[in-house]
């Protein structure tokens, strides 16, 4: 966290660009796209499997350039990749909470050695780069592609050749690379998207598009053309009128305009305390991230190491139970004195919408700070 109050009114950035990979969560909440953009503070505690899972994205991409990589090798990598990330980790409060990833994340170890075998299977697929024709045909690993325009663009993992053809794979770890997943129709979506920028930026459209997951054959989908200039499309439009809005409104008006609070969007939002849209629809009730903002009203410093906090919000009076009184885990905590507004994000408990326990992924935030401290 920061030992400064944070404040809701951001400065909001226009979205210059917008890449495939965020299509889905943009269309969620164009407002998180816009604090991506705005360089934001991320006030949450991020998940470790997300953290892995650029580690796995990145250990994938460099065995794809490699001509051979051992298992050795590939382990190697991937304790490179993670010490860099965990690195990283710890310089945010928010996400050190992770750290160390195999013991944060449930099924660290199998996710581990599957994406280790799939760095070795993936090693010697790196195609030279080749240009024909008057548009340019273009083949290897991380192909940048954009629209003509220039405002949806992104690095495609792989582009290969096959009999002529061009077919366009992305990597996938965890539940995006499950077809039974909620999250693999986004994933498809993004491919797509490559898709149709290919065919903007060299004339000649890709026949299939791959999602390749750590463990497991490839799925393939024919690449549908009408489909995906749709996407591209509305994506054009999308961005053109979340960009029109900040242009002709004030900021706190535009981010209530832009916000698309619902319970499975917010909750892998790490921007949500600065979202005035999301206070206000927030629910007390299980489909809601369980988080409680308001005035405290109360502050015990226990026996046990912990704070118990009172604190009066819009749904009511709630207690924060098992704060752990330390500055470093929570580095707004010596701001918050009866009369300060503050919030507590990703708590445990919450049943009948009065009681909390901090979690592992608990943040804590001053919004406004008593004088009466």
């Amino acid at each position: 966290m920061t030992s400064a109050v944070v404040v809701r009114t951001q400065t909001l950035m226009p979205v210059k660009r917008l890449a495939p990979s965020r299509f889905t969560a943009f269309v969620a909440c164009p407002l998180r796209e816009v604090f991506r953009t705005s360089s934001a503070p991320r006030l949450l505690a991020s998940v470790g499997a997300a953290h892995l899972g650029t580690v796995i994205h990145e250990l994938l991409e460099r065995a794809a350039k490699v001509e051979k990589l051992s298992a050795t090798e590939a382990e190697t990598l991937f304790g490179d990749l993670l010490r860099k990330e965990e690195e990283t980790m710890l310089l945010s409060a928010t996400a050190r909470t992770a750290v160390p990833l195999a013991t944060s994340v449930r099924d660290f170890e199998v996710r581990k050695r599957r994406a280790i075998h799939a760095a070795g299977l993936s090693a010697g697929r790196r195609q030279a780069r080749t240009e024909t024709g008057a548009g340019g045909l273009r083949a290897g690993t991380e192909v940048w592609v954009q629209s003509a325009d220039g405002t949806i663009g992104g690095y495609v993992d792989e582009v290969a050749i096959r009999d002529g053809a061009v077919v366009i794979r992305d990597f996938k770890s965890g539940a995006a690379s499950r077809r039974t997943s909620e999250h693999f129709a986004g994933a498809l979506q993004q491919v797509q998207m490559y898709a149709a920028l290919y065919a903007d930026m060299t004339g000649t459209w890709p026949s299939v598009v791959e999602i390749v997951p750590v463990d497991g054959e490839p799925i393939a989908a024919a690449v549908d053309r009408d489909e995906c200039e749709s996407m591209l499309r509305q994506a054009k439009e999308l961005l053109a009128q979340c960009n029109d809005t900040l242009a002709l409104a004030p900021a706190s008006d535009a981010a209530l305009q832009l916000a698309r609070p619902a319970p499975e969007t917010c909750r892998r939002c790490e921007y949500r305390p600065l979202c005035a849209a999301y206070d206000a629809a927030r629910q007390a009730d299980d489909q809601w991230p369980r988080d409680v903002t308001g005035t405290i009203m109360r502050r015990e410093n226990l026996r046990n190491g912990t704070v118990l906090f009172t604190v009066g919000g819009r749904s009511g009076v709630a207690s924060v139970r098992g704060v752990k009184d330390d500055n470093t885990r929570h580095e707004a905590l010596p701001l918050l004195v009866v009369g300060s507004i503050a919030g507590f994000y990703n708590l445990t408990g919450g049943r009948n919408g009065s009681s909390y326990t901090e979690s592992a992924l608990t943040s804590v935030v001053a919004f406004a700070v008593s004088d009466k401290g």
